[in-house]
C-alpha cells in the first residue's frame, strides 16, 4: 500500500528531534521569546486566560479539565495549565499523531491523558473543557475548519481557546517584501558569523528552504486559520508578529542566546521594526498569539 501524506507526517513526527530544533529555534533568543508572553491587559499570557477561567468557572477554578491539540510533548502547551495562580487544572488530555511524542511528556502537576489521534478527524466530547491550548499544531492539520468546529463544541460555556500559530504562507514560505527587508537587516546589521546557521549555512540570501523540504502536513491550510477562529471564537485579545523575526534569526537561536550574548541591542531595533512596518502594512505578520472565547454556534 502507498505511503499516504499522513503516513509521511506521523514518520517525520516520530523521528523529529525536537530538542535540537528548539535550541537553534528564533524564539530561544531571551528578547524575542520574551515579547510572545506579554499580554495585554493582565501583562501577560498565562495571567490573562487565568483571570478569563477565574471568572468564568468560580466554583470550579481549582478542578478545571483541559486539552491540547496537535500536542507533541506538551513543552509548548503545559505552562498554560501548570503557571495559572487563581485557578488550577486536575486533568489534561493531548491529542496528537505521534504515539512518541507522546512518550516524551514529561510528569505534570495535572494528571495527564495521552490520546493517540488524528486531529483531522477528531471528534472531541460536547462541552468537557474549560481550556482549549494549539500551540504551533493548527499548522499542521488540513481539516482546519473541522478541528475549530470540535473545539468550539467541546468547550463549555465561557471556556477560553489559546493559540499559537503560523499563518504566514503555506509551507512556511517567506512573503517577498519581508524577505527582502530581512535580507538587507541581516547583512547591514549582522556579522557573517552572527548569520551562520547550525548547518554552517549563512542566513543572508538563504532565509527558509523550499517547500519540498518539509513534511505534506507543514503549514498545509495555515492562511485558513484566522477565518476559522473568527467563525467559532469571539477574540478577547491578539497579537500578530514574526513578520521579519522568524526569517532572520531561525536557526541562529544558538548564537544570541546565553548570558554572554551579543547583538542585544540590535535584535531590539530588528523587533521595533517588525512592529512598525508591520503596523502600517509593508509586510506581513507570519505567527498570531490569540485568546478567545467560545461563540454559541454549536446545537
Amino acid at each position: 500500500m502507498p505511503e499516504t501524506q499522513l503516513d509521511q507526517a506521523r514518520k517525520a513526527w516520530d523521528e523529529f528531534d525536537i530538542d535540537a530544533v528548539r535550541s537553534v529555534a528564533w524564539l530561544a533568543i531571551e528578547s524575542i521569546g520574551e515579547r510572545v508572553h506579554r499580554f495585554p491587559p493582565t501583562g501577560s499570557v498565562v495571567g490573562y486566560v487565568d483571570q478569563l477561567l477565574a471568572q468564568a468557572f468560580p466554583e470550579r477554578r481549582n478542578e478545571l479539565r483541559g486539552a491540547a491539540v496537535v500536542c507533541g510533548d506538551m513543552e509548548a502547551e503545559r505552562g498554560m495549565f501548570e503557571d495559572v495562580k487563581t485557578v488550577a487544572f486536575s486533568e489534561v488530555d493531548g491529542f496528537d499523531l505521534s504515539e512518541k511524542s507522546l512518550e516524551r511528556v514529561r510528569p505534570c502537576r495535572f494528571t495527564f491523558h495521552p490520546r493517540v489521534a488524528d486531529c483531522n478527524d477528531l471528534v472531541l466530547e460536547p462541552e468537557k473543557y474549560d481550556l482549549i491550548v494549539a500551540a504551533h499544531g493548527i499548522h499542521h492539520i488540513f481539516n482546519v475548519g473541522g478541528l475549530f468546529f470540535q473545539m468550539n463544541k467541546a468547550l463549555r460555556p465561557g471556556g477560553v481557546l489559546f493559540i499559537h500559530e503560523w499563518i504566514g504562507p503555506e509551507r512556511l514560505q517567506i512573503p517577498r517584501p519581508n524577505a527582502l527587508l530581512s535580507w538587507v537587516l541581516l547583512c547591514s546589521l549582522f556579522t557573517r558569523r552572527e548569520r551562520t546557521t547550525h548547518e554552517s549555512r549563512i542566513k543572508g540570501r538563504f532565509l527558509q528552504y523550499g517547500p519540498e523540504f518539509f513534511d505534506p502536513s507543514e503549514a498545509c491550510n495555515s492562511t485558513e486559520i484566522r477565518a476559522q477562529l473568527e467563525k467559532y471564537f469571539d477574540v478577547c485579545s491578539e497579537f500578530e508578529y514574526g513578520g521579519l523575526c522568524y526569517p532572520m534569526f531561525e536557526g541562529l537561536g544558538r548564537n544570541f542566546s546565553g548570558p554572554n550574548s551579543a547583538g542585544g541591542l540590535r535584535i531590539k531595533t530588528v523587533i521595533q521594526m517588525e512592529r512598525l512596518l508591520t503596523s502600517i502594512g509593508l509586510i506581513e505578520p507570519l505567527f498570531l498569539v490569540s485568546i478567545a472565547k467560545k461563540k454559541q454556534v454549536w446545537k
